[in-house]
């Protein structure tokens, strides 16, 4: 597929890939048909002031890391990649996905998202990439409608901003 010009911002037309990978290089992948969204708050700041006021040039000071959220929730209409794993398994990393590997380190174990969209006219994609998830949230409803299953998840990305590509 042709790639979206790298200046040109984000766009979501309705339906997109996911791909869900761990850290050694196992992954599950499912065309998804609804809503996609991300919150990056990034790093807090506060100013530095003289006794509560204003200095003549502001200094801006960094603080604490932020944390990005992402929503999906839609239909997937296509479940099972490569490794015959259901994006469900990969997420909670169970069944299939229960000797898949953690991106991160911890007893909590975190994979990398992919989320594509998927131009239909023009046949262009584009890419958001999340390196270090956890799953806060997960709904599935396999008899789902028209055939295709309801899903909703809530994943929690540790690291300031994705990658937009």
């Amino acid at each position: 597929m042709a790639a979206i010009d790298g200046l040109a911002p984000f766009s979501w037309p309705g339906a997109g890939a996911i791909l869900i990978e761990d850290g050694a290089g196992n992954s599950a992948s499912g065309i998804f048909e609804g809503a996609f969204s991300f919150e990056a708050t990034g790093r807090a700041s506060s100013e530095a002031r003289n006794r509560g006021r204003h200095l003549s040039i502001p200094v801006e000071v960094e603080g604490d890391d932020g944390d990005v959220s992402i929503s999906l929730s839609g239909l997937l209409t296509s479940m099972k990649g490569i490794n015959r794993v259901h994006p469900y398994e990969a997420m909670t990393f169970t069944q299939g996905a229960a000797a898949w590997v953690s991106v991160g380190r911890g007893n909590k174990k975190m994979f990398r998202l992919t989320v594509t969209a998927l131009d239909p006219d023009s046949g262009a994609t584009q890419q958001v990439r999340f390196s270090f998830c956890k799953l806060d949230s997960i709904s599935c409803d396999f008899v789902g409608e028209s055939g295709k299953a309801t899903f909703e998840a809530s994943i929690t990305d540790r690291e300031n901003y994705p990658t937009v590509t």
